[in-house]
């Protein structure tokens, strides 16, 4: 029971110690101690802080410059492709124009055979004709009587 009250009684003297204790000026000492080593770890960061800004800043103009760097590549790989589509190309052209004359003589070839096929059904016609005239005209003729 002594225990208890000694607990009690210590209990009372620190409610009593904390009662008269100024809050407010508690927590200005209390400042005022840790205050300095506040403001010497905030210049102290304030460096680092600086720093690693700046580095940001100079990784996003490296990684802008990496990228232009890349589409540069791109741009010259395709600009180095460019004489062999151009070769390509023309190679293609040379020979639509050996095809289109190609086509050309065909149809001249082609024409020419109609034009001579007329002609030879016309010659062949013409001779059938003549045929059929000098059959007709060496046909037997019923001879006349001479005195009859």
């Amino acid at each position: 029971a002594q225990s208890c009250f000694l607990e009690f009684s210590s209990l009372r003297r620190a409610l009593k110690i904390m009662e008269s204790i100024d809050v407010p000026s508690l927590t200005k000492g209390t400042l005022s101690h840790f205050l300095p080593d506040i403001e010497r770890i905030k210049t102290i960061l304030k460096e680092p802080s600086s720093n690693q800004e700046t580095l940001i800043q100079q990784l996003h103009e490296e990684i802008a410059r990496l990228r232009d760097e890349k589409l540069i590549g791109e741009v010259t790989s395709v600009l180095a492709r460019v004489p062999t589509y151009r070769h390509k190309l023309l190679a293609i052209r040379r020979e639509m124009d050996r095809l289109h004359e190609r086509s050309a003589q065909l149809k001249r070839r082609a024409r020419k055979i109609e034009e001579q096929r007329k002609r030879d059904e016309n010659e062949h016609q013409k001779a059938l004709e003549k045929e059929k005239r000098r059959e007709k005209l060496l046909e037997a003729k019923p001879a006349k009587e001479d005195g009859k």
